[in-house]
């Protein structure tokens, strides 16, 4: 039996190939290493929330905000993960059909039901089925409605529509801050409508 010293397949590589490895194994370990103690605090700090929820309604509060940081936290790492898939070219999507209104309600719901500081709203005429990577749809909506909360005064209202235009669903998000309105479109079927 041959024994291998660690690295030793490495430098078997052209220098370019073992630098990509290199950066893949270190973003998998530094995704890993990161995740695995944010969902450990999420886990703790969502049970004491249950438990402060009817005996302290600030603490739940503060609770629940710290809970949403975590979970932008989270999707930050994701995302980061998923760029080095793209720039590797082995990203893969996990498509399926889903009904963009609903995602749309269910990322107010989870994660901005909490904001105060402005006025979410949301036009949304019947249904707009996809087909498409839903986690990765729901962290590019998530990605309109934080900056547009980041970078718009305070007590402006912040309207996200959604649309059928042609062929796709175009997705809005309009706010009073600097720089630009987005919208971004996702295809779907006229057959789904």
């Amino acid at each position: 039996m041959e024994i291998t010293p660690p690295g030793h397949s490495l430098m078997k590589l052209p220098e370019q190939k073992q630098q990509e490895v290199l950066r893949e194994d270190l973003l998998a370990v530094l995704g890993h290493e990161l995740k695995t103690p944010l969902s450990t605090i999420k886990l703790y700090m969502q049970m004491v929330e249950h438990m402060v929820k009817n005996t302290n309604t600030r603490a739940a509060i503060l609770l629940h905000k710290a809970d949403n940081q975590v979970t932008e936290m989270t999707a930050m790492i994701d995302s980061i993960l998923d760029m080095s898939l793209i720039s590797c070219g082995k990203a893969t999507l996990q498509k399926g059909h889903f009904d963009m209104r609903d995602l749309i309600r269910e990322v107010i719901a989870n994660q901005f039901h909490h904001v105060n500081t402005h006025k979410l709203t949301t036009k949304i005429e019947g249904s707009l089925l996809v087909f498409a990577d839903k986690g990765k749809i729901k962290r590019v909506v998530h990605n309109l409605l934080s900056n547009a909360i980041k970078y718009s005064p305070e007590r402006s209202e912040i309207s996200i529509s959604g649309e059928w235009n042609m062929d796709k669903v175009q997705v809005s998000v309009k706010d009073m801050g600097i720089g630009k309105n987005y919208s971004t479109c996702f295809t779907g079927s006229k057959a789904m409508r």
